[in-house]
């Protein structure tokens, strides 16, 4: 199954949010570090894992595995 979202779809909802609750809360779009569940053990295993001669993920697919877009939402 392959899903396909729009670009910066992320940023957008959080324009949208905020412009809905901007003197309720602060809303921004960041990057969040996971740390539960099996994405960071899968995450450690797959450093190890070499394929040829290269890692099976450089370093911009291990920082995707654990850190995930969010929007980080804060009451004022």
């Amino acid at each position: 199954m392959k899903m396909k979202v729009e670009p910066k779809v992320y940023q957008d909802t959080a324009l949208l949010v905020a412009a809905r609750f901007g003197n309720r809360a602060s809303v921004r779009f960041t990057f969040m570090p996971v740390r539960f569940g099996d994405i960071a053990a899968y995450a450690a295993f797959a450093q190890q894992i070499k394929v040829g001669r290269r890692r099976m993920f450089d370093k911009a697919g291990q920082a995707w595995l654990v850190r995930q877009p969010a929007l980080e939402i804060r009451s004022r």
